[in-house]
């Protein structure tokens, strides 16, 4: 019985047929469902695009935005400028058409996210399983995965930025460099934390990843500049970068799980300034020493890295929202394919990677029940999530120490 069942799971036809209704139910969640929400961030987005045009400082003039409960509350554009400039030269088009358009963007996003990873699998000595299996595996997943969705229906960039850093994952592996450059350039002219994802190129002297990525950077950067021929677009960006470490506007939500902010909680040290730059200045540490002292001579030893690094980055952003968790989902994935192990090993392998996948994806809801219900508990639980992804790079690392990681296709470094 159980071998018709295998055979049935994995024929062609099954594969397929999963993967278009995979298709039709995300397509329904995230586009037709999604489009209905009243996307708060992709609302802020839009009116610092307005207020770009009027020529007005996008970082220091608060928007007033409806959320979810029908509460007007007070928004602030957190982003480089190239996102809300890109928002300024849309054609004079309704914003429900926008939001539809906007949500069809992210559901291609997780797809091709998916597709990404999938892609990923295939350096993997355990997983072999074809294509079409992987991907509707990991489109699965990736459907499942609640910070993916959390970011969408709040009108995130998220999906965006994932689809780069899983597309950046992969290029890398298959030593496309130039565009795996460009793909990091594209995320980190959104969120400015995957510019990290460099020090691994730049350890393997790979410039063509460098060349593209200062290329597609800098030119993202100045174009609102370039383009308004305004240069305080610029100048009110370096502005927002001085004071973002230290603005506290977003310090005292109960549902920013900042690192630094997480950790201190629980001894009182919270507005411990000293402190805080102290644990700041520990996480950016941490990779850059890391990957200096490594020795990175394969394939899956440099993706273990690159997966590490962007556990870093996400510990490191000042202001660390859920839907900033659906990063991680590539570690996860380095994370699954990096290991050695036959019989009862590797089914402990894949069961901690999905282990990690599903409470990773819990954390927000733990949150809410003690914000419910016992308030004073969140100086615990807001350190979980940043708990789960520092220990998730900590396996990473102990998968290379290990040897996990070390027989692979050579890098062929120069």
């Amino acid at each position: 019985m159980s071998k018709k069942v295998l055979a049935l799971i994995t024929a062609p036809k099954f594969i397929w047929s999963a993967i278009v209704l995979l298709l039709a139910f995300s397509f329904y969640l995230f586009v037709i469902d999604a489009s209905t929400r009243q996307l708060v961030d992709l609302e802020i987005y839009y009116k610092a695009a307005q207020l770009l045009q009027q020529g007005e400082n996008i970082y220091n003039t608060p928007v007033m935005v409806q959320n979810r409960w029908g509460y007007m509350t007070q928004g602030y554009y957190l982003y480089p400028p190239i996102l809300a400039f890109a928002l300024s030269i849309l054609p004079n088009i309704e914003y429900q058409t926008i939001k539809f358009c906007w949500c069809v963007l992210a559901w291609l996003s997780i797809a091709g996210s998916a597709a990404c990873l999938a892609g990923l699998l295939a350096y993997s000595r355990n997983i072999k399983i074809p294509y079409p299996s992987r991907f509707a595996l990991l489109l699965f997943f990736c459907i499942c995965f609640e910070p993916v969705y959390s970011g969408v229906s709040d009108g995130q960039v998220a999906a965006l930025i994932l689809l780069c850093i899983s597309g950046f994952f992969l290029c890398y592996a298959a030593n496309t460099f130039y565009l795996a450059g460009a793909l990091l350039g594209i995320a980190a002219s959104i969120k400015i934390t995957p510019a990290l994802l460099l020090l691994v190129p730049l350890k393997t002297k790979r410039w063509g990843v460098l060349l593209s990525f200062f290329v597609i950077g800098v030119t993202l950067l100045l174009l609102p500049t370039l383009a308004t021929n305004n240069p305080h677009v610029l100048n009110d960006f370096i502005g927002y970068l001085q004071g973002m470490s230290v603005d506290g506007r977003h310090r005292d939500f109960p549902f920013n799980y900042a690192f630094d902010k997480a950790i201190l909680l629980p001894f009182g040290l919270e507005e411990a300034v000293y402190l805080r730059w102290l644990i700041k200045g520990l996480v950016l540490a941490l990779p850059i020493f890391v990957v200096a002292k490594a020795r990175i001579t394969s394939i899956r030893e440099a993706l273990t890295y690159l997966g590490f690094v962007s556990c870093c980055m996400v510990l490191s952003s000042p202001i660390m929202w859920f839907h900033h968790l659906a990063w991680a989902l590539p570690a996860i994935v380095v994370f699954a394919l990096n290991n050695e192990h036959t019989g009862e090993r590797l089914i402990r392998h894949y069961t901690l990677a999905i282990g990690y996948l599903f409470a990773i994806s819990q954390t927000h809801l733990i949150q809410f029940q003690v914000f419910m219900n016992n308030p004073a508990g969140l100086k615990y639980t807001t350190l979980v999530p940043g708990v789960l992804v520092l220990t998730l790079a900590c396996n990473l690392l102990s998968s290379i120490s290990s040897g996990g990681s070390k027989k692979g296709s050579p890098l062929h470094l120069p």
